[in-house]
């Protein structure tokens, strides 16, 4: 397999999109105190899963009062205070850029090419990635994992954060703070953090999501019944 390409950073913009994309019966809106985000006054929408079995206790979204644009997304978990993942601007302009911030001039002797991004912007990764699945919706959604994606992730070439096998010393560190559990689903191993819950089962599946680990032994229960029809 080739080099993987860096992973894209997630703008506040597609952060709330990919929340706002929850909101329904099952997600509880209301709005919170204005807040000084990025230097520019903003409301701040609150999205909360109205289900216990979610580990999301709440989602602020801070969204511009002047242009309607989201300037930060923070997650927090159940019972929490503070946000476990914040994504947002630490100073925005609205103002037209100078042009010579958007010039670009070729050095002498530089062929310049122009691409047709159309052509582009769906190529990807060539190798072939391992099948990954969902079960459940909204909030409490399990992404289901097969052993291969673990046993591709710790085969990844060399990254800025440091060694090859960075993954997989990072994935044997996880394992080994993991539960031993078992129930109707089979046994295998859970470990638990204030926003996510991964069950590692012996049959090789990795299940997770930010939920209670009563959905995720849900959503084994459900994919080994799938397998055996």
């Amino acid at each position: 397999t080739g080099p993987r390409a860096p992973q894209a950073l997630l703008t506040p913009q597609q952060a709330a999109q990919q929340v706002l994309a929850k909101v329904g019966p099952t997600t509880a809106v209301s709005v919170d105190t204005n807040a000084m985000v990025a230097g520019q006054p903003a409301y701040q929408l609150v999205l909360a899963p109205k289900d216990h079995r979610s580990l999301v206790g709440s989602v602020l979204i801070a969204i511009d009062a002047a242009n309607g644009l989201p300037l930060r997304v923070q997650v927090l978990a159940r019972g929490a205070s503070s946000p476990a993942i914040s994504v947002g601007y630490t100073s925005i302009s609205f103002g037209m850029p100078p042009a010579a911030q958007t010039s670009f001039t070729p050095p002498p002797g530089a062929t310049v090419t122009t691409v047709n991004p159309a052509a582009v912007k769906d190529r990807g990764r060539q190798d072939s990635a391992p099948a990954v699945t969902t079960i459940g919706t909204g909030w409490l959604t399990v992404v289901d994992l097969p052993s291969s994606a673990l046993t591709s992730a710790g085969q990844a070439p060399v990254q800025a954060a440091g060694a090859p096998d960075d993954s997989a010393r990072v994935l044997r560190l996880l394992l080994g703070s993991a539960s031993p559990v078992h129930g109707a689903w089979g046994s295998g191993r859970l470990l638990r953090t204030a926003l996510v819950s991964v069950l590692m089962t012996d049959t090789g599946r990795t299940f997770a999501g930010a939920v209670q680990p009563s959905v995720l032994y849900a959503a084994a229960l459900h994919a080994a019944a799938a397998q055996h029809r």
